[in-house]
């Protein structure tokens, strides 16, 4: 097969996985072959919800959207969640150890609970399969960061099967009316997951001395649309310096994406870095010029406050379905149409200097003006229903994951971390700050 060919595999594929048309005939059908009557198994329960929600991500009729949720909720109303073998869905669902987590606030007194974060939906449910839960839910106030859609079956049975009031994070803006149908134990925080990247960790280059024209940092799977920045390479100066951060996903690796390029004729015309570190990461985002991220369809991605943080403007579609898009304004980058992308490219890397992406994202969405907020709407509602808020929550950043920004506090709750082990099963968060 020739390289025009294989171009042509790839354009044609990626047309029809984000085609409106097509993927709401695809949700239709899916719909139509998923039985009215709710499994009498538990575990049939838990893969009919899962059918469902991937109809619901497909469809585009917002009364079909509803209709969906409804059959899915019925579901989760008769699954006895404690029946299921969650390892078909969870790996490594026996742990107890929940990595992805943050103690914000330690226990005060019966008046005064603390606070636990806990970031990725699998997360949530090794927590749940491990913890005391009544022990713990007298004691702490739970906050939850989705890493995905709503329409998850994760988000409808966990607020089921929690019981309880807990908050949760959004990934775009429509998430916390959906979330307010899913469950009414969900209490929304207008925030995305990506509102918590820590500016101090990413020191600038001066732009004279930035060595990189652009950086992508996204893994290697189709998704991502690698692509459409070798199809926009075709046409424009071999001297560019071009770099690649990735990481292995659905079989797809660096060796898959040499070869493609190869399709493109650009194999040689940029350099990659596979599992890099994320203090690479960081430094590759202070020494680029501009960063793109090329997909449709994501949660809020991290990547891009990231590069925001390094001053470095970023580049999105247009039409991105991912809540970060919201970050992209005329101080920190630009959303692109896929016409002309190289030429947009070229414009986008000669008026780069123009952006000052930092200075925003350290006013509007760095992890210390986001631990503010939340902290005011948890002190809000603490003080509405009567109880008492003497002390704040520690200020909280991803890097990459959920952890607190000073390691002081951290070490100031090694004894708390130690008595939530003890009294309610869990091992919250990393054992040591890297």
């Amino acid at each position: 097969m020739t390289g025009f060919l294989r171009r042509l595999r790839i354009e044609t594929e990626d047309w029809l996985r984000y085609s409106p048309t097509v993927r709401n005939l695809i949700g239709r059908y899916q719909s139509w072959r998923e039985p009215d009557a709710i499994p009498q198994d538990d575990q049939a329960i838990v893969r009919s919800i899962g059918r469902l929600c991937a109809v619901a991500r497909l469809v585009n009729s917002p009364a079909r959207i509803r209709q969906v949720e409804e059959r899915i909720l019925e579901r989760v109303a008769r699954l006895d969640w404690t029946k299921v073998d969650w390892s078909e869905f969870v790996p490594k669902f026996e742990t107890k150890w929940i990595a992805r987590a943050a103690i914000l606030k330690p226990y005060v007194g019966p008046r005064e609970p603390g606070v636990v974060y806990i970031g990725f939906e699998i997360e949530w449910m090794r927590f749940l399969r491990q913890v005391r839960l009544p022990e713990f839910a007298e004691r702490y106030t739970l906050i939850i960061a989705p890493s995905s859609s709503p329409y998850n079956p994760i988000n409808f049975i966990f607020p089921a099967a929690y019981g309880r009031p807990l908050y949760s994070l959004i990934n775009h803006d429509e998430d916390a009316e959906i979330l307010r149908r899913v469950s009414p134990n969900y209490r929304v925080v207008p925030m995305y997951t990506s509102h918590w990247v820590n500016p101090e960790i990413y020191p600038p280059r001066p732009r004279s001395e930035r060595d990189i024209d652009i950086v992508m940092v996204a893994a290697w799977g189709k998704v991502k649309r690698h692509h459409l920045l070798f199809g926009a390479l075709r046409r424009m100066p071999a001297t560019l310096k071009v770099l690649l951060i990735g990481q292995d996903q659905d079989g797809r690796t660096q060796d898959t994406m040499r070869r493609e390029a190869g399709w493109y004729g650009i194999a040689d015309r940029f350099e990659m870095w596979s599992n890099a570190s994320h203090a690479q990461v960081r430094d590759a985002f202070c020494r680029a010029k501009i960063s793109l991220l090329l997909s449709l369809r994501e949660g809020s991605a991290v990547v891009v406050p990231e590069s925001l943080c390094a001053d470095t403007p970023v580049g999105l579609w247009h039409n991105a379905y991912n809540g970060s898009r919201d970050f992209i304004n005329e101080q920190t980058g630009r959303l692109m149409h896929e016409r002309d992308f190289a030429g947009q490219l070229m414009e986008f890397l000669a008026n780069a200097d123009r952006c000052t992406p930092r200075a925003w994202a350290e006013a509007n969405i760095g992890c210390f003006r986001s631990s503010d907020r939340l902290n005011e709407i948890l002190k809000r509602d603490t003080l509405a229903e009567g109880r008492e808020w003497t002390r704040d929550i520690f200020p909280l950043c991803w890097q990459p994951d959920p952890r607190l920004v000073r390691s002081d506090d951290w070490r100031s709750l090694h004894d708390e971390r130690a008595d939530i082990e003890r009294r309610c099963g869990v091992l919250l968060g990393p054992e040591q700050i890297v």
